[in-house]
This record gives structure tokens, sequence and C-alpha cells, in this order.
């Protein structure tokens, strides 16, 4: 039995362990919407809210009191029958319903839906920049990823250039000067990757904080930056705020805010109660011990008179809340305007950046592999290399940046036009690996 088992784990040994399988950015946005802390608070906030309707809608129906007392005296009386009960006690149990109280139950009611409703709202924003900010945390990293590697690869372009002079200056074709600049090119190189290297590290630990894994955690990504990109359809202001959380909850404050105006007066209006109430005693004085049972119906009347203004007050107070949230509202139709046109003005520009980036990083690396193949030729000077190198690397990074910027656009954008991020395409921009 020893035997198989020994067997059985060095079969185990052997095996390959199994790949990592790359993170599309659809699995980490669900990832990320699991375990965010936000989305967590928003839903309790929501139950909260939701418990807190339920709780005003018992005004609507008949409440069950009762109320007992129980005395026991330390000193007997004498009477004429003889001693009497040292005890006493009654049990009286009520039923009450609110017939009138100036609205105050239904408008308490409708306050707490409003409420339930907004916190619905504030729950949508918060999947909202939830997934915002997931979006941006994988395309961060993709395009860190990929200036990684640019870095990388720049090093080793240099490396390259660097075999090449010094064995042409040491057959004695070039001078000292060359093979320095060349060097001194490598090592502003190596430090430009080591300075790439601390920001992957660091986009890195909040991909892996935001889904809640360790930050250290090595990730695939299945979507590179610089893959081919579909531009959203544009939306209208009307359009966005019918679906927009922050504008639906700023509409339901104010029917909110409506709602504590009647609120405010309710307290000052005629309120009318009946119910029901039954009475289980001893006699007073309890000489036999013996109980009795008995009840009535009642119906209450109250009538606020003079309060010294607290109505009028009250309610201008309640008006003014209910102004200021409609002033709000409009301040986020204005905001909500300019965040869309100024969101669609960079994803516009970002992608002519792309589109100008792209054909220039064409342009640049032909220019590069022309210089390489002149110099070892003889036909150009090492600085038109190390000249053809650096331009090579700046449009480079600049495409991987522009495609970032586009990314994080696209991302902006839905996250201000309040749209899934499966949308469909208008147009398309995007450049090959």
């Amino acid at each position: 039995m020893s035997g198989i088992l020994l067997i059985l784990l060095l079969f185990c040994g052997l095996c390959p362990l199994r790949a990592q399988e790359p993170i599309t950015v659809e699995s980490y946005r669900d990832a990320v919407l699991r375990y965010d802390y936000d989305m967590k608070i928003a839903e309790r906030l929501s139950e909260s809210s939701f418990r807190d309707m339920r709780r005003t809608r018992a005004g609507f129906l008949p409440q069950l009191s009762a109320s007992a007392g129980f005395e026991a005296d330390f000193r007997r009386s004498r009477t004429d029958a003889g001693l009497a009960k040292p005890y006493s006690f009654n049990v009286q149990p009520t039923v009450s319903q609110t017939v009138y109280a100036g609205g105050k139950v239904r408008n308490a009611y409708r306050r707490a839906q409003t409420d339930y409703e907004i916190s619905l709202c504030s729950a949508s924003d918060a999947g909202l920049q939830t997934v915002y900010a997931a979006e941006y945390g994988y395309w961060n990293l993709a395009a860190d990823i990929a200036l990684l590697e640019a870095a990388r690869r720049y090093v080793g372009i240099i490396e390259s250039l660097l075999g090449v002079v010094d064995s042409r200056f040491e057959d004695g074709y070039i001078s000292k000067s060359d093979v320095l600049m060349v060097r001194a090119r490598k090592n502003e190189a190596q430090y430009s990757l080591r300075t790439q290297e601390r920001i992957y590290l660091s986009s890195l630990h909040h991909f892996n904080i935001l889904m809640g894994s360790d930050p250290s955690a090595a990730v695939a990504l299945a979507d590179s930056i610089l893959t081919w990109v579909r531009l959203p359809v544009r939306r209208s202001v009307d359009e966005i705020l019918r679906t927009r959380p922050d504008y639906m909850a700023a509409r339901l404050q104010i029917r909110g805010r409506e709602y504590d105006v009647h609120l405010a007066g309710a307290d000052f209006y005629p309120s009318v109660s009946a119910g029901v109430t039954g009475v289980w005693n001893t006699l007073s004085p309890n000489l036999t011990g013996s109980t009795r049972v008995d009840g009535y119906a009642f119906v209450r009347l109250s009538v606020p008179i003079f309060g010294w203004g607290q109505r009028r007050n009250s309610i201008l107070s309640a008006s003014a809340l209910a102004e200021s949230a409609r002033l709000e509202m409009l301040r986020l139709e204005d905001e909500i305007a300019r965040q869309e046109s100024d969101a669609w003005s960079v994803i516009v520009e970002s992608a002519m950046q792309l589109r100008q980036s792209y054909d220039g990083l064409s342009i640049a690396a032909e220019n590069l592999s022309l210089s390489t193949f002149a110099y070892n030729e003889g036909q150009l000077t090492v600085l038109d290399v190390l000249s053809a190198q650096l331009s090579w690397i700046q449009i480079y990074t600049n495409t991987i940046s522009a495609a970032r910027a586009l990314r994080l656009a696209i991302a902006d954008y839905r996250r201000i036009a309040a749209v899934q991020p499966d949308i469909h395409p208008s147009a398309a921009v995007g450049m090959a690996n």
C-alpha cells in the first residue's frame, strides 16, 4: 500500500501545474462587484430602508397594548367585615385604531417608501462607481504591463546595438565616444525599466486589492491594452437623465420633501382615535379576593388650538427644504450635461491621438530598422541609430498611453451615461501588437 502511495505522489509531482487562467475584464468586473464594500454597505442600507417602510406601514393597522399593576400592603387594615386582603391587581388590554391624524400616518408611510426607492438608486449608483473602478484598475494594469514590456524591449534593442558597437570598437572602426554614448543610453534605459517595474507593481497591488486577492499575486490578463476597442454610442442628456441613479434619487428627494411638508403640519391638525379596552381587577377594598371584568369602547378627539406659530414655521421650514431639493435637481441636470459633453470630447480626442500614434509607430519602427541596417553597413553614425531608437520608444510609449486614455475615457463615459458595459458599438479604434 505504501508503494502505491509513493507512486501516486511521484506522479502528481511530475505532472505540470495547471496554468493560471487569464482574467477577462468581464470576470474581473464581476469579482470586484462581489467583493466591493461600497456595494455591501448600499445593500444593507437598502435593507434598513425597507424595514423602516414596513415599520411605518403598521400605523394603518389596529394596535394592541396592555397594562398591568400589582400592589401589596405591609399592614393589614381592619374593617367591619374583618381583615382586608393585603394585595390588589389590575390588567387592562386595549385595542385602538387611529381614525384620522391629519395625514400623518399616510405621509409617513409614503415618505418611507420614497426613502426606500432612494436607497435602491444609491445602490445602483454604487454599482456604476464600482464598475468604473474595476475597469479603471484593469486597463491601468494592462497599460502598465505593455509599458513594462516596451521598456524591456527597448533595453534589449540597446544591448543588441552595444554588442555591435563593442565589436566594431575592438576592430578599430569607431572611437571610444561611440561606445560611451551607447552605454550611457543603456544605463538610462535600465533606470527607466526599474521605474516602470515599480509603477507596474503599484498597479498590480491595486488590481488585486479591488477583488480581495493577495496584493502581490501574479495575474494574467486576457485583454491587452493594444487591441481593438469599440467606441460607445453617444446618448442624449434626456436619455441619461432617465437612467442615471443619482438624478432619479434627486427627483425622489423632491417628492420626499413634499411629504415632509405634510408631516410638518400633521401634528397641528385634529386627530381622532377609537378603540376598545377591558379591565380585570380586584374589588376595592379587596375584602374577599374576588375579581371582576369590565370594559368599554372609546372615541378620543384631540384638537390643537394655539401653539405660538409652531405650525406655520414648521411648514415654512419644510417647504424651504423642498425648494432646495428642487434646485439641487436642476443643478444636477446642468452638471450631468457638462459631464457628458466633457467625457465625449475626451473620447473623440483620445481616439484621434490613438490613430495618429498608431500611424507614427509604423513609421518609427521602419525608421529604426533602416537606421540599424545603415549603421551596420557603415552609412550612418551611432548617434543616428540612438536617435531612431529614442524616437521609436517615445512613439510606442505615447501609443500605449493613448490607448489607456481611450479605454479609461470609455469607462468614464459609461459611468456618466449610466449604461451597461456591453453597449452596442458605433465605431472602432485599435492597433496591432
